[in-house]
């Protein structure tokens, strides 16, 4: 963006953003990011964008993080939000072999981070059985005294448990 414009262009820019299917994260949180300049009078134009906060501030972070030099116009804002926490050479790496191997953006995610481990459900009564064999755990008596360390060793413990039961 252009840093000549005047408040009245930026605002107008906003309103256009709103009808933008394609890269409109991309052009959201650089929106943002250049309406900052303008201080207080910016932030309610922000809300007309329809986006909730927590999506909001994620557009600004990626675009903070990825400014447009940075960006692989071939894959989509969400192939860069999954590499946003590393450093700049691997981000890059990994954007480059996502563009080489056509991954979407799951692929990619668990390319990068791994497959996620599959949830354990319990029911209360398997939890209460959990509970009373954990009492049995030496590592417990560390932390008797601790509720949130207690609680923390008991569900590292029932992790332990019921990968065991997988």
């Amino acid at each position: 963006m252009p840093d000549e414009f005047t408040f009245q262009e930026w605002a107008d820019l906003g309103g256009m953003i709103g009808g933008v299917v394609r890269n409109r994260q991309w052009w959201t949180g650089d929106w943002v990011l250049a309406g900052e300049r303008f201080g207080e009078r910016y932030s309610q134009h922000i809300d007309s964008l329809g986006y909730t906060y927590e999506s909001l501030a994620n557009c600004v972070s990626i675009c903070r993080r990825f400014h447009s030099g940075m960006r692989n116009v071939h894959l989509s804002f969400k192939h860069h939000a999954v590499v946003a926490k590393l450093d700049d050479k691997e981000a890059r790496n990994w954007l480059t072999q996502a563009e080489d191997q056509g991954w979407s953006t799951s692929k990619f995610r668990e390319a990068v981070w791994g497959r996620k481990p599959k949830a354990v459900r319990f029911t209360v009564e398997e939890l209460q059985e959990q509970a009373t064999a954990f009492e049995s755990f030496p590592g417990r008596l560390e932390v008797r005294n601790n509720g949130r360390k207690y609680l923390a060793a008991f569900l590292e413990w029932l992790g332990n448990e019921s990968a065991e039961l997988v």
